[in-house]
């Protein structure tokens, strides 16, 4: 359990870049040890049930939703082996991507639209890109 936890633990800060044990990132914090395993799963149960919870777990789902697309795209991105430097993925809206950032040249960002339009879900990819020839920076 503790080695499952571990590596949880670092694939969570690696895919998501947040700090597992960070409460803010959980709606519920119960410890079955202080209030009995029987009252910890009655709390669950109950704060399951209240709709103001459940309207989070909307939000959550969609921000589940861009993370998931971003972490595609940035796949997709280093799949075209280009040198990038600080290339940003943003998702503003659902469909649209932007990408910003500095490139040593101008073939990589003309290939950016083409990749990132053929992942599904994307409708609009924006290129904020600049490209800066090698040696210039």
């Amino acid at each position: 359990i503790l080695k499952s936890d571990r590596q949880n633990r670092e694939f969570f800060r690696f895919a998501f870049h947040k700090d597992w044990d960070d409460p803010s990132l959980y709606d519920v914090c119960v410890n079955p040890g202080k209030i009995g395993i029987e009252r910890a799963a009655q709390t669950i149960v109950e704060t399951a049930r209240y709709s103001e919870l459940k309207a989070c777990n909307i939000y959550a789902l969609e921000a589940i939703e861009r993370l998931s697309q971003t972490k595609r795209i940035e796949a997709a991105l280093l799949e075209l082996d280009f040198r990038a430097t600080g290339v940003r993925v943003e998702i503003p809206q659902k469909g649209v991507v932007h990408i910003s950032g500095i490139l040593d040249n101008q073939e990589d960002k003309a290939r950016i639209p083409k990749v990132i339009g053929g992942i599904p879900g994307v409708e609009r990819v924006d290129v904020d890109v600049i490209v800066v020839p090698a040696g210039h920076v």
